[in-house]
C-alpha cells in the first residue's frame, strides 16, 4: 500500500448501534508504511473517557485498510493510552477473537443471546481499566446491540440504605482460573467499594442469586437505575468501543434471526483487547504544577509559626519537628472541620494536629488553637487576630502547610497581611514519593490543577499577591483541565 495519511477519530455517540469483531491476529510491524496523526486523537479520547466512561473510535479512511492494517493501528494507538495486557493465560493474546458459537450458552460472550450487563473480571483484585472492543462483522440482521451504562453515577443516585447494603463484603461470581495481569481472585468482594478510586463491581447475574430482602432490593433498584440510562452504540465495521470500567458497565442485546443459517464466515465477529491505563504522561505535566505549587520560601529569623490544617497528618509531623528544632515565641495551629476531615475525626483541624505536636514534645503553652478557619483566607485572618489579642510579636511569620500548598499559602498571606515577613515550609518530598502515599490520586491531581487556576485568578483579584505563571506551567494546566481533571477548576 501506498504511504497514506491516516487519521483517527473519536466519537461519542447516543443512538442504537451494532457492535461485531475483528480477526484473532496481532501484527507488531512497523509503522512506517502510515504518517499517523496521534496526539490530539489521544487527548481527546482521554477527555471523553473520563467524561464519560467510554467512547468509539474509528478510521477516517478505513476503505483504503484490510484488518491487519486496522488492527496494527488501533494497537498503536491504544500503546499511548497504557500497557496492553494478555489476560487469557491458555491463549496469550492481545486481540481476542469473539464470535458466534451455538453450542455456548446464550448468554456467554460469543452466545446468540443478550450479555447482562458487567464489567470484565469482577472477581478480581485489579481488574483490566480499559476494554477495548472492535468491530470487523456485525451481526448482519442488526442484533448484537453493545449497550453502555454509568455505573458510577448509578451507584450515587442509590438511597443511603442501598448503598449501605451493597458495600458489604458478601458477593461472588463466578470462577478465577488461567487469568494474569488482573491481580488475585477477589471472593467475596463489595459491590460499591470503600474507597472512592476503586472499582465498582457489578455484574447483572447477581441479581439473579438469592439473598436477603435488603440485599435484593438495593441490587434490583441499581439495575433499574442502569437500565433507565442506558446508551445503545450501533458499531459498524472497523469502530472500537473504548470502555473506562472505573466508570461503565457494558453488555449487548441478542443477536437478531436464525444464526445457524448464516454462514459461520458472516456471522458476528469481534476482538476484544485490555488496558492498563498510561498515567506516565498525566504525572509528567502534574508534577510540574506540584512542584511549581510546592516552592519554599526560607525563614530567617521567625518570631512565630503559623501550621495550616488539612487532613495530612504529615505535616502535624513535619510542623513537630520544625517546631522543636527552631523554638520562636509562638505557635499558632490552624483548621476548623473541613469537608474531608469531619468525617474522619471527632475534632478540629487544629485541636487534632496541636495534639500530635505535643505528642512529639512541642510545648504546649505556646501554641494557639484556631477551630474556625475553613480556608487559606481564614487561616490568616483568624492568625491575625490571635497575634494581635495577645500582643504576640509578628514580625516575621512561618507558614507551614502541605508540599503543594507552600506558594498559594504565602501568596495569599503576603497580600492580606503584608506587614509580617512570611516565609513558607513544608515537608521535603519529591512529587513521586508524594504521589504514591495518595489513596485517591485522580482527585489529587484535580486539586493541583484547580490550586494553579488559583494562584491566577486570585492573583489578578486582589486575594493574593499576584504572579506571573511560567507558560510551560500554564500547558501542563491546560494539558489536565483538558483530559478532564477539572473538578476544581474555577468557572468563568
Amino acid at each position: 500500500m501506498d504511504k497514506q495519511k491516516v487519521i483517527l477519530k473519536s466519537k461519542l455517540f447516543d443512538k442504537i448501534s451494532t457492535i461485531t469483531n475483528i480477526k484473532n491476529r496481532l501484527s507488531n510491524d512497523k509503522f512506517e508504511e502510515y504518517d499517523l496523526e496521534l496526539n490530539y486523537e489521544v487527548d481527546k479520547c482521554n477527555s471523553l473517557l473520563k467524561k464519560y466512561g467510554y467512547c468509539v473510535l474509528e478510521i477516517d479512511n478505513n476503505n483504503i485498510l484490510c484488518e491487519d492494517e486496522v488492527i496494527k493501528i488501533f494497537s498503536y494507538f491504544l500503546k499511548q493510552l497504557g500497557s496492553l495486557i494478555p489476560v487469557f493465560q491458555n491463549e496469550n493474546l492481545l486481540w481476542r477473537k469473539i464470535g458466534v458459537n451455538l453450542n455456548k450458552h446464550p448468554q456467554s460472550s460469543e452466545g446468540i443471546g443478550n450479555s447482562p450487563l458487567h464489567i470484565d473480571f469482577v472477581n478480581s483484585t485489579n481488574p483490566p481499566d480499559l476494554v477495548g472492543l472492535l468491530c470487523v462483522k456485525p451481526d448482519i440482521n442488526g442484533g448484537g446491540i453493545s449497550l453502555v451504562s454509568n455505573i458510577k453515577d448509578a451507584s450515587q443516585k442509590l438511597n443511603i440504605k442501598d448503598r449501605k447494603n451493597l458495600m458489604k463484603n458478601i458477593f461472588e461470581n463466578g470462577l478465577f482460573y488461567n487469568l494474569s495481569n488482573i491481580g488475585k481472585e477477589y471472593s467475596p468482594f463489595p459491590i460499591i467499594p470503600n474507597k472512592e478510586n476503586d472499582f465498582i463491581r457489578f455484574t447483572e447475574k447477581l441479581t439473579e442469586l438469592k439473598y436477603s430482602t435488603d440485599i435484593n432490593i438495593a441490587l434490583k433498584n441499581l439495575l433499574q437505575i442502569l437500565n433507565e440510562n442506558l446508551i445503545c452504540i450501533p458499531l459498524k465495521k472497523f469502530q472500537l468501543l473504548l470502555l473506562d470500567q472505573q466508570q461503565v458497565v457494558h453488555g449487548k442485546t441478542e443477536l437478531k434471526g436464525r444464526q445457524e443459517n448464516i454462514p459461520i464466515s458472516q456471522r458476528r465477529e469481534l476482538l476484544q483487547i485490555f488496558i492498563r491505563k498510561n498515567m506516565e504522561k498525566i504525572n509528567k505535566h502534574a508534577k510540574i504544577l506540584f512542584e511549581f505549587l510546592g516552592k519554599h520560601y526560607s525563614p530567617n529569623k521567625p518570631d512565630f509559626i503559623l501550621v495550616l490544617g488539612s487532613s495530612d497528618l504529615r505535616v502535624a509531623e513535619f510542623a513537630s519537628q520544625f517546631c522543636i528544632e527552631n523554638p520562636t515565641k509562638s505557635i499558632i495551629v490552624s483548621g476548623g472541620y473541613g469537608k474531608v476531615t469531619k468525617d474522619l475525626w471527632n475534632v478540629s483541624e487544629a485541636k487534632k494536629f496541636s495534639d500530635i505536636m505535643i505528642k512529639n514534645g512541642v510545648p504546649n503553652d505556646k501554641i494557639y488553637l484556631d477551630e474556625e478557619a475553613t480556608n487559606t483566607g481564614d487561616n490568616i485572618q483568624n492568625a491575625k487576630s490571635i497575634i494581635k489579642r495577645n500582643n504576640l510579636s509578628h514580625t516575621e511569620g512561618v507558614l507551614i502547610t502541605k508540599p503543594y500548598m507552600t506558594k498559594r499559602a504565602f501568596n495569599t498571606a503576603s497580600k492580606q497581611w503584608d506587614e509580617v515577613k512570611w516565609s513558607s515550609i513544608s515537608e521535603n518530598i519529591s512529587f513521586e514519593d508524594y504521589i504514591e502515599k495518595v489513596d485517591d490520586k485522580d482527585k489529587f491531581i484535580n486539586v493541583l490543577v484547580g490550586d494553579l487556576q488559583r494562584i491566577k485568578v486570585y492573583g489578578d483579584k486582589g486575594f493574593q499577591i499576584k504572579e506571573d505563571v511560567p507558560k510551560n506551567v500554564w500547558s501542563s494546566f491546560e494539558y489536565l483541565s483538558k483530559s478532564g481533571f477539572n473538578k476544581f477548576v474555577l468557572k468563568d
